[in-house]
Parts: C-alpha cells; sequence; structure tokens
C-alpha cells in the first residue's frame, strides 16, 4: 500500500471553519447596519454584518454572537463575520 494514500477517511472533517462564538467588546463603527466594528476586550478587531437593522452607537459595550463570514461583503477592517445576535453589557 502506497503511503501516502489514506486507508480510509478521517473519522472527523478536517475542513471545519470554527466560529469565533460570543465575544465581549466595544463598537467602534455604529449604525444601523449592515456594517459594524468591534473591538474585543482583547484588542482583536472584528468588520461585523447583520441585516437586522440593529442600531448600534461608536462606544457601546456588547457581547455579539458572530459566525464566520459565507458572504463576500466587505464592511471595513477587521476579520469579517457575520453577527447572529447582540447584547448590551452596559
Amino acid at each position: 500500500m502506497d503511503p501516502q494514500v489514506p486507508s480510509r477517511p478521517p473519522k472527523t472533517p478536517t475542513d471545519i471553519i470554527h466560529s469565533p462564538g460570543w465575544t465581549e467588546g466595544y463598537i467602534v463603527r455604529g449604525g444601523s447596519g449592515p456594517c459594524y466594528g468591534l473591538l474585543d476586550m482583547d484588542g482583536f478587531p472584528y468588520a461585523m454584518y447583520s441585516t437586522t437593522g440593529t442600531t448600534l452607537a461608536k462606544g457601546d459595550h456588547v457581547r455579539v454572537r458572530v459566525t464566520p463570514s459565507k458572504l463576500r461583503i466587505d464592511c471595513g477592517e477587521g476579520t469579517q463575520v457575520e453577527m447572529q445576535a447582540v447584547e448590551h453589557v452596559s
């Protein structure tokens, strides 16, 4: 048997895109959408897209649930993600 060819498929998929999940931070680009900017508590920037029309103001302290963006929409600087849910922290 050729050592370069696997004998069977892997038990788990090897191309899974892991979701960032919930993260907390501050809105750096607000408005009523569809694009927003978030800087998380570790200083990591996210460029978020959402069609819900949620109004977020610059400086809002929020907790957001994001998933990797499957759309070809550029929402600015940061990792492109889709915002699935948002909660105001304070």
